[in-house]
C-alpha cells in the first residue's frame, strides 16, 4: 500500500516534467507552433523549459512572441527570431545560449530578448553567433553572463544593446574577449555591479555606458586592451556612491563625452581617449582617487565633492592631455600631481588648479611635469600648497593665488623651473604663513 501511495504522489510531478521539458527534434519542420517537431508532441507554453539541441536538419522559426520558463540553446543549435520577441522568466531555471546561432529573417526588425526571473538562475550566452542587432532586457534578480568561460568569446554581427533593470550583476566579456562588430550599448537603470571587458573587447562601432543608479561599474582590464574603433560616451550619476573603474580602454574617433558623478573615488588607469570631454565630478567616499598611465585626448575636468575626508588622496600621475585640464580639490584630503618618481605629467593645453577646500595641493612634487601652455593655481581655502618641488617645465605664464591662510611653497633651490611667460602672484594671508 505504501509503494502504492508513493507512486500515486510521484505521478503529478512525472507528469509536470514532461509537460514542462521539451526538447526540439525538427521531425517536421521549421515552425515553433508546430507540436511535433518538440518531444512532447506539444508546443511549450509559458512555464516550459525548452532545449535546442545541436545537429538537427531543421531548427524552429518563430511565428509570433513567445514566453518560455528557461531555454538551453546547445553548440550547433540555431533560433530564428523572425522578427518576433522571446521573453524568458527565469523562474526556476538557467538559461543558456551556447555554441548557438541567433538569427533573424525579418530585416524589418531586431532581434529582442527579455531575461527576467530571481532566485539566482543565471543566464549564460557563450561562444554564440548573432547575425543581427540584438537588444537583452535583463530585469529581476538574476545575473547575466557574457563570454564567462575561457575560449567561448561571442560575435555580435549587428548592434548589440544590454538594457538591466535588474538587480543582479551584468558581466560582459567577463572570461573571454567577445567580437562587436558594430555599436555596443550598456544602460543599467536598475542597482548593480557591471562589469565588461575584463578580458578585453573589440568593438567595431561606437561604445556607450549609461549608469544613472546605485551599483559599482568596473570597465576593462589594466592588462588586456579593449579596442574601440568609434566614439566613447559614458554617463554615470550614482544615486549612492559606488566604486568607478575605467582600464585600458583605447577608442579611434573623437567627438564622445565621458561624464563621471558622484562616485566613491574614482579609478582611471592605463588608457587612450579621444573624446570632446572627460570630467569626473563629485567622488567621495572611502576610496581613493586616480588618474594613471593615461593618454586623454580632450579637456578633462577632475573634480572632488567637498565631503571627501578620511586620507584618500587624489593622485595624478604619468598622463598625457591634450586639451585643457582642470583640476579642483574641494574636500579636505591632499591632491598630488606626479608624486613618485617617472610620475610626471604632460600637458598641452591650459591647466588649472583650484582648491576650496583645506587639502593640501603638491605639483610637480617628485617628478618634473611639462605645461606646454598657461598653469594657474587658486587657494580660497586654507592649506598648504606646494608646487615645482621637482622644477617644472611651462611654455606660458604662471599665476598663483591665495588670499586665504596655508603655507605657499614653490621651487627647489637645486631644481630649476622654467616659464616662458609672464609670472603673477597675489597672496594675502589671514593669518601669518610661510611663503617661500
Amino acid at each position: 500500500m505504501m509503494k502504492k501511495k508513493l507512486f500515486l504522489f510521484y505521478l503529478p510531478l512525472i507528469f509536470s516534467s514532461a509537460l514542462f521539458a521539451q526538447t526540439w527534434d525538427g521531425s517536421a519542420s521549421t515552425d515553433w507552433n508546430t507540436a511535433a517537431n518538440w518531444s512532447t508532441n506539444a508546443v511549450p507554453v509559458a512555464a516550459g523549459n525548452v532545449v535546442i539541441p545541436g545537429s538537427l536538419t531543421n531548427y524552429p522559426i518563430m511565428a509570433n512572441n513567445i514566453t518560455i520558463n528557461s531555454l538551453n540553446m546547445q553548440a550547433g543549435s540555431e533560433l530564428d527570431f523572425n522578427g518576433f520577441t522571446l521573453t524568458i522568466t527565469n523562474a526556476a531555471n538557467y538559461t543558456y545560449f551556447i555554441g548557438a546561432t541567433l538569427k533573424n529573417s525579418n530585416a524589418g526588425a531586431d532581434i529582442v530578448v527579455n531575461i527576467m526571473g530571481g532566485g539566482g538562475y543565471v543566464a549564460y550566452i557563450r561562444g554564440t553567433t548573432v547575425n543581427d542587432n540584438i537588444t537583452f532586457n535583463i530585469s529581476g534578480t538574476n545575473a547575466f553572463y557574457d563570454g564567462d568561460v575561457a575560449g567561448m568569446g561571442n560575435h555580435y554581427v549587428g548592434n548589440a544593446n544590454f538594457n538591466c533593470t535588474s538587480t543582479g550583476g551584468l558581466y560582459i566579456c567577463d572570461a573571454d574577449t567577445s567580437l562587436y562588430d558594430a555599436n555596443l550599448s550598456i544602460t543599467r537603470t536598475g542597482a548593480g555591479i557591471t562589469q565588461a571587458f575584463n578580458s578585453g573587447g573589440i568593438i567595431g562601432g561606437n561604445f556607450a555606458f549609461t549608469n544613472n543608479t546605485a551599483g559599482d561599474c568596473q570597465l576593462g582590464n589594466i592588462a588586456i586592451k579593449t579596442s574601440i574603433a568609434g566614439t566613447v560616451n559614458i554617463t554615470v550619476n550614482n544615486t549612492t556612491p559606488n566604486l568607478f573603474q575605467l582600464y585600458r580602454l583605447v577608442n579611434q574617433t573623437g567627438g564622445g563625452i565621458i561624464n563621471v558623478q558622484n562616485t566613491r573615488g574614482i579609478d582611471i588607469k592605463n588608457d587612450t581617449l579621444i573624446v570632446t570631454a572627460f570630467s569626473a565630478t563629485g567622488y567621495r567616499s572611502n576610496a581613493y582617487a586616480y588618474l594613471f598611465n593615461s593618454s586623454i585626448t580632450g579637456n578633462v575636468t577632475f573634480a572632488d565633492d567637498v565631503t571627501y575626508s578620511g586620507g584618500y588622496s587624489t593622485y595624478i600621475r604619468n598622463n598625457q592631455i591634450s586639451g585643457t585640464a582642470a583640476f579642483s580639490n574641494n574636500g579636505s584630503n591632499v591632491m598630488y600631481e606626479s608624486d613618485v618618481i617617472n610620475s610626471g605629467n604632460h600637458y598641452t593645453g591650459s591647466v588649472s588648479f583650484n582648491c576650496t577646500g583645506t587639502g593640501g595641493l603638491y605639483i610637480s612634487d617628485a617628478d618634473t611635469s611639462l605645461f606646454d601652455a598657461n598653469l594657474t593655481i587658486s587657494r580660497t581655502g586654507a592649506g598648504i600648497t606646494q608646487a615645482f618641488n621637482s622644477g617644472g617645465v611651462i611654455g606660458g605664464n604662471f599665476a598663483f593665488t591665495n588670499n586665504t591662510a596655508g603655507n605657499s611653497l614653490f621651487g627647489n633651490l637645486v631644481n630649476k623651473t622654467s616659464i616662458a611667460g609672464t609670472v603673477n602672484i597675489t597672496v594675502n594671508n589671514t593669518t601669518p604663513n610661510l611663503f617661500q
